[in-house]
């Protein structure tokens, strides 16, 4: 549980938070990196509860409408802390490192090996080799894992690194979402294959 202080609320029984708020300060979590999903969950809940805009259903329209605009931005808060690559790409915005409309590169001949392998995917799926299906997910899987343990090294230390590893940070961002495309291509379809 976070050991943040809950938010005073003002005299319309809201919290005074500010919906502009960045999303660690709205949901009272410390910025950085390293959240647990516990911490992330637990503010989330006490918050989405206090202003849950079901509560204040009988007040003014414009203590309402406060409610609504406090809700939104507590979920949306919550989808970026809550996921590891999310809140990555998140703390690089926050300490000035490029979006991903800045870098669109990854690292080394990712691209390249994208492109063979979803040449790979499509022959072996209209051929139907599920082993050699399994040992690509298997090795996509790998890969993805070692582009989040290079992330969450450059996010953990985002307040001490240089421009170079921010781009860096942002090129491994950009991995794992063709990682991500690939695994999504890999998927069994659950209708052809009901059972493991």
């Amino acid at each position: 549980m976070s050991n943040q202080p809950t938010p005073d609320n003002t005299p319309d029984g809201l919290p005074d938070l500010s919906p502009a708020a960045d999303h660690f300060e709205m949901l009272g979590l410390p910025r950085q990196f390293d959240l647990s999903e516990e911490e992330v969950r637990s503010a989330y809940r006490r918050l989405a509860r206090d202003t849950h805009p079901d509560r204040f259903a009988g007040a003014s329209e414009e203590v309402v409408a406060r409610a609504n605009e406090l809700s939104a931005a507590i979920n949306a808060a919550y989808r970026v802390l809550l996921d590891p690559v999310s809140r990555a790409s998140y703390v690089l915005t926050l300490a000035g490192g490029p979006g991903p409309e800045d870098v669109r590169d990854v690292p080394g001949n990712l691209l390249m090996q994208v492109m063979t392998l979803r040449e790979l995917i499509e022959q072996d799926k209209q051929a139907g080799n599920e082993d050699s299906l399994k040992r690509h997910r298997q090795s996509v899987e790998g890969d993805r894992a070692a582009a989040i343990a290079r992330m969450q090294t450059l996010a953990r230390t985002i307040d001490t690194v240089d421009a170079k590893d921010k781009t860096n940070l942002r090129m491994e961002l950009n991995a794992i979402r063709y990682y991500d495309n690939l695994l999504v291509e890999l998927a069994r379809d659950p209708l052809t294959h009901p059972t493991d």
